[in-house]
C-alpha cells in the first residue's frame, strides 16, 4: 500500500512538472510570436526576394561572371522558404532566450525609439523604396559605369577577399594557440 502511495504520489509530480512545463513553453513562444511582431521581422522577411533582385541587379552590372551572379540570385530566390525561415527563427529563439529577456526586449520595443528605428527599417524594404531602387539600377543598365569604375569595384572586391582570408586566417592562428575547438 506504501509503494501504491509513492508511485501515486510520484506520478502527480511527474504531471504537475510536465503542465508546468508546457505552460512555461506557452508564454515563452507568445513572446516570441509577440517580439517577431513588434520588431517587423515578418514584414522584412517577406520583402527578401525583391532584395534579393535588388542585390544581384547591381552585382551583375559590376561582375566578372554575371552569369554566375544570375545563378546565383536565381537559386537563392527559388531557395528561401518564409515558412521555413519563420519556423528556424522561432526554435532558435525558443531555445536561446529566456522570458525575462524577451519581456525586456518587447518593452524596449514598444519604446518610441525602438518604433522609430522599426518605421525606417520597414519603409527602405517598402515596393516603393525597392522601385527606387529598381530605377537606379535601371539606370545603371541604360548608363552603365565606365571600363575604368567597373575595374575598380572589382579591384575592391579582390581586396576584401583577401582581408577576409587575412582575418579568418588570424583567427585560426589564434584560435590554435590557445586551444579551443568550435566543431
Amino acid at each position: 500500500m506504501k509503494i501504491f502511495f509513492k508511485l501515486t504520489f510520484l506520478l502527480t509530480i511527474c504531471l504537475s512538472l510536465n503542465f508546468t512545463s508546457h505552460a512555461f513553453a506557452g508564454v515563452h513562444e507568445k513572446l516570441i510570436n509577440k517580439y517577431i511582431e513588434l520588431s517587423g521581422l515578418d514584414q522584412m522577411l517577406s520583402t527578401f526576394p525583391d532584395q534579393i533582385d535588388a542585390m544581384f541587379s547591381q552585382k551583375i552590372l559590376t561582375s566578372e561572371q554575371p552569369e554566375f551572379e544570375k545563378k546565383v540570385a536565381t537559386i537563392m530566390k527559388e531557395s528561401f522558404d518564409i515558412v521555413l525561415v519563420k519556423e528556424n527563427l522561432n526554435f532558435f529563439l525558443l531555445h536561446n532566450t529566456d522570458i525575462n529577456f524577451l519581456e525586456n526586449l518587447i518593452q524596449w520595443l514598444e519604446t518610441p525609439l525602438a518604433q522609430k528605428i522599426k518605421e525606417e527599417e520597414l519603409s527602405s524594404s517598402r515596393p516603393g523604396s525597392q522601385a527606387e531602387l529598381l530605377r537606379y539600377i535601371a539606370d545603371l543598365q541604360t548608363r552603365p559605369p565606365s571600363q575604368d569604375r567597373i575595374a575598380i569595384i572589382q579591384e575592391i572586391r579582390k581586396q576584401q577577399r583577401q582581408g577576409d582570408l587575412q582575418d579568418f586566417a588570424s583567427f585560426e592562428k589564434c584560435r590554435l594557440m590557445m586551444g579551443l575547438n568550435f566543431s
